[in-house]
């Protein structure tokens, strides 16, 4: 796993060829050779290894970053071309527009899956996934450009690269030729999430809809910016993105549900749970990734082998780098996700002792101790990329937490009901409408409260490095404390 992830960050950052994959597969079958040979044959045959994963690694990253398919429309940039394409995400909805990943097809029918567009086009009238379009325009290269005024760059052509976007187009000219042409039941997928969200908006008023939607399915699209911008600085907009967090939430649920069954049966109930909530919110990259962390996180709990969850997420990691070799470098997502989840299994179990003295009830002390240590975990890598400090955060965690498994609950209920009627939707969904406004209430408040936030010049990756090390560090001291405490009492 070290190898080939260290030859993928390699890749990511340095244009290494066949010949250095070749020679670095030669130092690996030297060093096989001299594990066979010397006395240091464990060490030989680990850096064997390392050597021949790395090369690996290289090659993933390689193949797909040179793909033909990135370079076969560049005749049309800067000119007026005509091409076939299909939409091939959920349409991505704005304030002001909509964005479309559109799959290039060309007359034999291949389509250029490493050469997409990122089409920005007016809100109406609306596309969907599946959507045939006769594209009309000029194609343009995504640039990078500066996140804010503290000297941060954003890499935004390799951020769009990990989802196969090569091009990006401006109000290009769309004509409809075909429908339904996707793959027939993720769109079944789609319509039913958005006759879910008509319910939604039929049951509840604006905005707790939006924020109910975005609490069950991620879809954030009506919430707008300035409220977005509002729960940034509260430190809770991880809710409305489908984080690990939203999908842990269904799983648990269920499992707490069927508490009185075998712990078998209702951790395969959690997993069934998560593996619905995935398919009914699109199933798309990030929240498989989100998925397949909290159900980790879940079987660490129900286990107690915190410690075999730890290889665990490392290996499904590395599946998903495997996968997909990007989002090692250029994807935040991925790496934020990760690092919670990595604090979820690590640093939970070491604080929540120190918590004793906040109650157990409502699940209080958990909701603190699971705050404090995925925000102190992932804060040095946020400061890095968006150098913004929330001092509210915790605060508005402990505040929100504990109600948003009820609201998410009520919100689900009320939008099922307001599917079939207007009615019976608006009075079921009550409860989950007094929660949504105590949550849009809170944040509200606390969001402009001043210097809620401060933000933190641009410095070197090296520091974040360092900080993570101290980190490693620290909580390997404080696992050993732990330990030999329970040996001095037991």
């Amino acid at each position: 796993m070290l190898g080939f992830t260290s030859g993928v960050l390699a890749r990511s950052f340095f244009a290494i060829d066949w010949y250095g994959i070749l020679f670095l597969l030669f130092l690996g079958f030297v060093c096989a050779v001299l594990s066979r040979m010397s006395e240091t044959s464990r060490m030989a045959l680990a850096t064997s290894i390392v050597f021949i994963a790395s090369a690996c690694g290289i090659a993933r990253y390689h193949i797909l970053d040179t793909s033909a398919d990135r370079e076969a429309y560049n005749s049309c940039i800067g000119v007026i071309c005509t091409i076939d394409a299909i939409v091939v995400r959920e349409p991505d909805v704005r304030e002001n527009n909509t964005r479309l990943t559109l799959e290039i097809m060309d007359e034999d029918g291949h389509r250029f899956t490493r050469g997409r567009i990122l089409a920005y086009v007016d809100r109406y009238p609306a596309y969907h996934y599946g959507d045939v379009l006769r594209f009309t325009g000029e194609l343009s290269f995504p640039e990078s450009f500066a996140s804010d005024d503290t000297g941060r760059v954003f890499d935004y052509p390799a951020y769009l690269r990990k989802d196969g976007i090569a091009y990006q187009a401006f109000r290009p000219t769309l004509e409809m030729t075909d429908t339904h042409a996707g793959n027939p039941v993720y769109t079944f997928i789609l319509g039913m999430k958005e006759s879910f969200l008509a319910g939604l908006s039929r049951a509840l008023p604006e905005p707790e809809s939006s924020l109910a939607g975005g609490l069950i399915v991620g879809a954030k699209r009506a919430l707008g910016e300035t409220l977005l911008n509002d729960f940034r600085i509260a430190g809770v907009v991880h809710l409305v993105v489908l984080s690990g967090y939203n999908v842990t939430i269904v799983a648990e649920a269920a499992m707490r549900a069927l508490a009185f069954l075998p712990v078998a049966f209702a951790s395969s109930v959690g997993a069934i749970g998560i593996a619905v909530f995935a398919l009914m919110t699109g199933a798309g990259a990030t929240v498989v990734r989100a998925s397949l962390m909290a159900l980790l996180v879940i079987l660490a709990r129900r286990i107690g082998r915190p410690h075999a969850m730890e290889r665990g997420l490392m290996i499904a990691g590395v599946v998903m780098v495997a996968h997909n070799p990007f989002i090692l470098v250029f994807d935040a997502s991925f790496q934020l996700s990760f690092l919670a989840t990595l604090a979820l299994v690590l640093v939970v179990p070491i604080i929540e002792p120190y918590l004793s003295r906040i109650p157990e009830q409502f699940g209080l002390r958990e909701i603190v101790a699971t705050t404090l240590a995925t925000q102190l975990f992932v804060l040095p890598f946020i400061v890095y990329l968006m150098g913004d400090v929330s001092l509210i955060a915790l605060l508005t965690n402990v505040l929100i937490l504990g109600v948003v498994p009820a609201a998410m609950f009520f919100g689900f209920v009320g939008g099922i009901a307001g599917m079939g009627g207007t009615t019976l939707g608006i009075i079921l969904a009550t409860p989950a409408y007094v929660i949504l406004a105590y949550i849009l209430g809170v944040v509200d408040i606390l969001a402009h409260v001043p210097f809620a936030t401060f933000h933190i010049p641009a410095f070197p990756f090296g520091v974040v490095v360092l900080v993570y090390v101290l980190y490693v560090y620290a909580i390997y001291m404080l696992n050993k404390r732990r330990s030999r405490l329970c040996e001095e009492r037991y």
